[in-house]
């Protein structure tokens, strides 16, 4: 995935990811054991190896709620029109074994977020991203209707059904904010 920007982070990677964390007595299947599954809100992205930060954007999935544990140097938050904070989060990234760092956390969505998450700011040592509803409005996970996995994670949903894709009748498209 040398080709990505920024290196090794693609949709590949984080279904890849979500399949293997989804594996009986890993990550998200072994939560899921403990943990109901529920409507979440995936806050997920990296720290380059020369600090720069990158923010993917959040997504609505039904997911077990999976925190970050601890505290750190880093931050995400949200917030609505008038900069009120809907949620805040200090943590640290898990380093990669090829270079870099990365999170991925699913924290129990409020339904007012779907009409009041205005952006999302992830700060860290020297560096600053944010995220607006403009882009966050964009994207979209595909769930396939019979088996619960993702398919795809689209960060440009054209708005309408994409025919290429397969039926509406396979997959169930998740988004922020329901549009429609």
């Amino acid at each position: 995935m040398s080709y990505c920007d920024p290196t090794w982070v693609s949709d590949y990677s984080f279904t890849k990811s979500l399949e293997h964390l989804s594996r009986p007595g890993r990550g998200v299947a072994a939560m899921a054991s403990r943990a109901p599954v529920r409507k979440t809100l995936v806050l997920w992205g990296s720290v380059l190896d020369d600090g720069d930060l990158h923010l993917e954007p959040p997504l609505s999935l039904d997911a077990p709620v999976k925190l970050p544990s601890g505290s750190g140097h880093y931050r995400i938050a949200g917030h609505d029109v008038n900069g009120r904070v809907l949620f805040s989060f200090d943590f640290t990234p898990d380093r990669t074994d090829h270079g870099g760092e990365v999170f991925v956390f699913a924290i129990p969505f409020e339904e007012t977020w779907a009409h009041s998450l205005e952006r999302v700011t992830l700060d860290g040592p020297g560096d600053s991203v944010t995220m607006d509803r403009r882009t966050m409005d964009r994207a979209a996970v595909l769930v396939d209707r019979s088996t619960g996995r993702v398919r795809s994670v689209v960060r440009e949903w054209p708005g309408q059904w994409p025919t290429q894709i397969g039926s509406e009748a396979e997959l169930e498209v998740m988004r922020l904010r329901d549009t429609r």
